[in-house]
């Protein structure tokens, strides 16, 4: 049975991402837009691709959500701890069953991530390629 509490968890935790982002979407595209303005083209007020923008990403979210909960039981990968909110039942003992292997998998996967990266591949590439790539994660800083 589809778990629409679960989907609408889902969607809610997803959403405050989507209005993170539409700001710097909006910013990424204001040249583009101003470009096209100035060469006579009809485009819509920014509020609009705004509005616009925002209703594909939340419809997204949304589909991906439904996408999550529906597959979920299917394929074996749960997410016990917002099965348990969303159950409204202890998220104690679902908390404790997945906590210890993310923090590993993550810290093992970042630790491979970062010997790769400066020890094998930084060594290999052109200075050209590594000065862009600073100079982006400088600008875009950590938040990305």
């Amino acid at each position: 049975m589809f778990d629409w509490k679960l989907m609408m968890l889902l969607t809610g935790l997803c959403l405050p991402g989507v209005g993170l982002a539409i700001p710097r979407i909006l910013q990424t595209m204001t040249q583009k837009l101003t470009q096209l303005r100035m060469e006579g083209k009809r485009i819509p007020p920014d509020s609009a691709v705004v509005a616009l923008q925002a209703a594909q990403s939340t419809l997204l979210v949304l589909g991906i959500s439904a996408f999550g909960a529906f597959l979920s039981p299917k394929t074996g990968l749960n997410a016990p701890f917002f099965s348990a909110i969303a159950a409204g039942s202890g998220v104690g003992k679902a908390l404790e069953i997945q906590l210890l292997p993310a923090l590993g998998a993550g810290a093992a996967g970042a630790t491979a991530f970062l010997l790769l990266y400066y020890l094998v591949f930084r060594r290999i590439m052109d200075n050209e390629s590594v000065a862009a790539m600073e100079a982006l994660r400088n600008r875009l800083g950590l938040a990305g």
